[in-house]
């Protein structure tokens, strides 16, 4: 006999089986123990069947028993249950230590409990390992079931730290499940997909996955989900002005106090006044309510991860009364729990997506600041979430401290808020700002048009051209009038933006008037310069491939003439075209280069750094981004191609080191502005 692929009930029977008189006898006691504290622990009384478990552990353990381990498994369970998950973490840990390997649903179930109490402590990488070991268990094991209820909380943690690609792998494959076993799985999903749409704004959206999601629960008699459910409903009803909202409320308050796990009803009654206060009429209310609930999730049976958007909720309400340095102290707050949170993951992927889904906060915090004109303070918030995974290299591997910027030199920093542009110039000595009114939306899409516009030669890319100048660069023209290198930040609205090709006042590019320099953030830019110093090239290699080597890449024009003119500026220059352009080549170059100058595709992902990459020729032509940060170069721009989503295959690269096709050739003077 054997459970879901797992010998742990063949060889408890094989022990009763084989055991003699007093040995038996024990087992029989320990057994009946165990069966005697599962049943005080089902009718609500965690706390008086741990010391059952525990002596049915050690009856079962000394009689050489694997359900010992099962019994174990609950004594832990209740720490976790009754608000010690520090203890009941550290217990879990030793039995998962213990249990052979051969166990494989006991140790998938340890493994999910493990998950659980990390997430709760806020350590968000561990929480994701230990639930993908569960789900890896629980499939190898023949319980699809329990695999599929796995892979949606993965999904779940990947779409907290902002790695949405990766929680929509997982989420697809417990779909597969849906249907298989149970409604509870089903109910689940789409709790989650409702919770999602909910997040980011999509009300229609959620309204129309909660409409199938009430068909569901019509079926099902599983509390915590329909209690969800409720609240969810609540929140859509309170958007749209239904009026049900405190009905929703009532029911979801009803359906928890019929639960008998004390543990699970006092989290879901704190999700219960969380959103109590999100459909409050009044900030007044909703304080008091989002103050008890930050108390709860901080506490020892809470779950530190949902912390930070009760903190911005907070700060909202308390930023509506007036009380601005009250909310930028929870906003402070939220953005130190997502660096917690940051600290504990393993890849750059999900190291960056984590300031992804802590957008809206991070936005609310240069709002914040700015109404207090603190504009250091509102910049510093801007450059918190901006190429942390490069920053963190640069910083390993150099200790020095930022440099002064150089004379001359300003950079320009935009943070684009949902209806206002804030441009931020920032010289040695000072910071300016200056605001536009403007729809985020819509200027991603001008922006993302102007950049096809230029690569298809069309006559009107002019005019896109000036109405993005009036928004990008008419406000702060005054401030930058006499500087000569302008190093670009922009932020995932302004990406796509071909800065060089914006037209000037009276005819020309911005290009021509300054030399423009790309950089993921502020603090990388000084990073570069406090191990390189300014740039002073005296040698170039030069990279110029038109090739079309991938689906969706097109050639590209005037690279050959791009890269003559370039190398005639500088006596030590190399060439590498077309076939020539390899990686290898590449590389072998690399040493001998001062600057590096680049024309042709590139790769990019909006959640992948790895991804991001140039597109150089032969079978193994791509150079990542985190490979160009690794290496130690004299001087190299590039400027990212940004995507609407995911990936996209490249189109050329429009920056300040190629002509904007369709943009018409830029004056020879321009040339070695256009390689810095």
């Amino acid at each position: 006999m054997r459970a879901g692929g797992d010998p742990i009930v063949e060889r408890a029977a094989t022990a009763i089986r084989t055991s003699r008189g007093a040995q038996r006898a024990l087992l029989a006691r320990g057994h009946l123990d165990f069966r005697e504290a599962q049943k005080i622990f089902r009718s609500g009384s965690p706390g008086d069947a741990e010391p059952l478990f525990r002596r049915a552990a050690q009856e079962l353990s000394a009689r050489g028993s694997n359900v010992a381990f099962v019994a174990r498994f609950f004594a832990a369970y209740v720490l976790y249950e009754r608000g010690n998950v520090d203890d009941s973490t550290r217990e879990l840990q030793e039995l998962l230590a213990a249990v052979p390997e051969e166990l494989l649903t006991v140790r998938a179930r340890v493994q999910w409990q493990l998950a659980i109490c990390r997430g709760a402590q806020g350590h968000w990488g561990d929480a994701i390992d230990y639930a993908q070991f569960a789900a890896d268990n629980f499939r190898r094991a023949g319980e699809t079931n329990y695999t599929a209820i796995m892979n949606e909380h993965i999904a779940e943690g990947f779409q907290l730290v902002g790695d949405l690609d990766t929680a929509w792998t997982y989420r697809a494959a417990a779909l597969q499940e849906i249907g298989r076993r149970s409604n509870r799985l089903l109910q689940a999903i789409l709790g989650f997909m409702t919770q999602q749409a909910i997040m980011r704004g999509d009300w229609d959206e959620a309204a129309s996955i909660t409409k199938l999601e009430h068909e569901v629960e019509k079926t099902s008699r599983f509390q915590p989900v329909i209690a969800d459910a409720h609240l969810r409903r609540a929140r859509i009803d309170k958007h749209f002005g239904d009026g049900d909202s405190a009905n929703e409320i009532a029911r979801a308050r009803l359906t928890i106090s019929a639960i008998p796990d004390k543990g699970m009803r006092s989290r879901l009654d704190a999700r219960r006044v969380a959103v109590e206060a999100f459909v409050a009429p009044t900030p007044e209310q909703a304080i008091p309510l989002l103050t008890s609930a930050i108390d709860f999730q901080n506490g020892p049976n809470g779950q530190r991860m949902f912390v930070p958007t009760l903190l911005f909720h907070r700060a909202r309400a308390r930023r509506m009364l007036g009380q601005i340095g009250e909310a930028r102290s929870d906003l402070e707050a939220a953005l130190a729990k997502h660096d917690d949170g940051r600290s504990t993951l393993k890849s750059s992927e999900q190291r960056t997506g984590i300031f992804e889904s802590a957008e809206s906060i991070i936005d609310e915090a240069i709002d914040a600041a700015l109404e207090q004109k603190d504009v250091r303070g509102a910049f510093a918030c801007s450059e918190r979430a901006r190429a942390r995974s490069l920053l963190d290299a640069l910083r390993s591997r150099d200790a020095a401290a930022a440099p002064a910027l150089p004379s001359g030199t300003a950079i320009i920093e935009y943070a684009v808020l949902p209806s206002r542009i804030v441009i931020f110039v920032a010289e040695d000595s000072w910071i300016r700002v200056a605001c536009r009114p403007v729809d985020r939306e819509d200027l991603k899409r001008r922006g993302a048009a102007f950049a096809e516009a230029l690569a298809r030669g069309d006559a009107n890319a002019r005019d896109a051209g000036i109405a993005l100048d009036r928004d990008l660069i008419e406000a702060i023209r005054p401030w930058i009038a006499g500087m000569d290198t302008l190093v670009i930040v922009p932020d995932a609205t302004t990406n796509a933006v071909p800065f060089a090709a914006l037209p000037a006042p009276g005819g020309g590019f911005l290009i021509e008037s300054h030399t423009l320099v790309s950089a993921p953030s502020a603090a990388v830019y000084q990073q570069a310069l406090a191990r390189h110093g300014p740039l002073r090239p005296r040698s170039a290699l030069i990279l110029a491939n038109n090739a079309a080597d991938a689906p969706g890449m097109e050639r590209i024009n005037r690279t050959a003439d791009e890269a003559r003119a370039i190398s005639a500026l500088y006596a030590g220059s190399r060439i590498l075209m077309d076939a020539g352009a390899t990686r290898s080549a590449f590389l072998h170059e690399i040493p001998h280069a001062g600057l590096i100058h680049f024309a042709g595709h590139a790769l990019s992902s909006e959640y992948s750094p790895e991804e991001t990459a140039l597109v150089l020729a032969g079978a193994d032509g791509r150079i990542n981004a985190g490979e160009i940060a690794a290496l130690r170069l004299s001087g190299c721009s590039t400027r990212r191609d940004a995507l609407a989503h995911r990936r996209r295959r490249g189109r050329p690269v429009l920056s300040s080191r190629s002509p904007a096709p369709g943009a018409g050739k830029l004056p020879r003077r321009c040339a070695a502005r256009r390689t810095n």
